[in-house]
């Protein structure tokens, strides 16, 4: 949905893990990128397990797209980013979508 964030398909541990491991150990950093797949996971969390600084934009989207539709018949897609303050147990993932987009920053040479 916005630039760049594809890239957090491919998950080596998080943005921290990622980082240190392409700065400080860059033959572990390539060998887990070349083996694996990129993915979208598509999945449900109650409102609670957000976090509380997320949730007041999430709110705001949510506003957004109703005032959109009743006073300009307007089709506002919501988007939004959050973190979670608990993990996602297996029954609430949806769906798991291969991601096959190939970008410039998901080779080894970035």
């Amino acid at each position: 949905m916005y630039a760049g964030y594809e890239q957090f398909c491919e998950n080596i541990g998080g943005e921290l893990a990622k980082d240190a491991l392409k700065k400080d150990f860059p033959r572990i950093y390539g060998y887990l990128r070349e083996n694996g797949e990129a993915i979208l996971v598509k999945f449900k969390i109650p409102f609670i397990d957000i976090e509380n600084y997320d949730k007041d934009s999430i709110v705001y989207h949510f506003v957004a797209y109703f005032a959109g539709k009743y006073f300009w018949n307007y089709n506002y897609e919501i988007h939004f980013d959050g973190n979670t303050n608990k993990d996602i147990v297996p029954n609430n993932i949806l769906e798991i979508i291969p991601y096959l987009i190939d970008r410039y920053y998901f080779h080894s040479g970035d």
